[in-house]
């Protein structure tokens, strides 16, 4: 990526969102103005000429420039953790997916959505971000739903891990709504026999799949719960592993248009932990055949 290309076409775009925002803040104070001195007429053809101009006009000068942003911060920021970054769409990881992976009791429906979709890969294993939002599955005598946020990451290995585990965080969902959960789509609780993991998650197994690790994707999984600042879940599926990081988000919000961007913020990473999601990825990689462990 060249830097100073890409700063200077982001200048470009916030100085002509800067100067719709600005006209349309003084189209503003003139409506006050007609308002004020009760002269109704022109204030209603004032507030109309406001209303298409900052619609048709400024607004899209103000989104354009934030799109701009977020696919070059998500290329020169992901490019430190992976090959081939893209920014793909602000819509996110299909919701289908999002439910195939039975991580979370994630409720069907329109209070799943996802935003902002990247990719790439890293020793020959693909990743996929996105952000997400979801109400959860509770069961009927929990009258007030709940709704998780964060960040949705899954990494597919170059073969199958022969396992099938899900680690949810003790904090992220009640542990009783959880263990029911699980077991009505075939998983069991397990336990690691090693502190911290088993008082930080509740562990599950599918029904009749290895469920061992070995001592360096625990250790991994172990590193992982201790460094990241919030709770998360993690499910190992055959050669898929994915994440749901609590109140992480995969980019780093819309700009202001008060400052000129810089090359700081162009690559400031909204996901740091992604390279130890990475690390525990390639320790899975390395895992012996469920039929060898032991």
């Amino acid at each position: 990526m060249d830097t100073a290309a890409t700063l200077k076409e982001l200048e470009t775009k916030r100085r002509a969102a800067q100067r719709g925002y600005l006209l349309f803040g003084l189209m503003n104070l003139v409506l006050i103005l007609f308002l004020l001195t009760r002269r109704m007429g022109t204030a209603l053809v004032i507030l109309a000429l406001e209303l298409v101009y900052y619609f048709f006009l400024a607004r899209p000068d103000i989104k354009s420039y934030a799109a701009v942003f977020r696919e070059k911060n998500a290329a020169a920021a992901m490019a430190k953790h992976m090959e081939k970054a893209a920014y793909r769409s602000r819509s996110g990881i299909s919701r289908e997916v999002i439910l195939a992976d039975r991580l979370l009791p994630v409720k069907p429906g329109n209070s799943c959505m996802t935003f902002h979709r990247i990719t790439g890969e890293k020793d020959r294993m693909e990743l996929e971000l996105s952000d997400v939002s979801f109400q959860l599955e509770a069961g009927e005598e929990r009258s007030k739903p709940q709704f998780l946020t964060g960040c949705w990451v899954r990494v597919k290995l170059d073969h199958s891990s022969g396992r099938s585990l899900r680690m949810v965080a003790r904090t992220l969902v009640d542990p009783e709504l959880q263990r029911d959960w699980f077991q009505k789509h075939s998983f069991h609780p397990i336990g690691w026999e090693r502190e911290p993991l088993d008082g930080l998650f509740c562990s599950y197994a599918g029904e009749g799949a290895a469920f061992s690790l070995p001592e360096a994707v625990l250790a991994r999984i172990d590193e992982l719960a201790r460094t990241v600042p919030t709770p998360f879940a993690l499910g190992i599926e055959g050669d898929t592993l994915f994440f749901m990081l609590h109140r992480r988000y995969v980019t780093c919000g819309d700009p202001g248009l008060k400052r000129p961007l810089t090359q700081a913020d162009l690559e400031r990473d909204p996901l740091p932990e992604l390279e130890q999601i990475i690390g525990l990825a390639r320790a899975c990689r390395r895992m012996d055949p469920p039929e060898q462990d032991g």
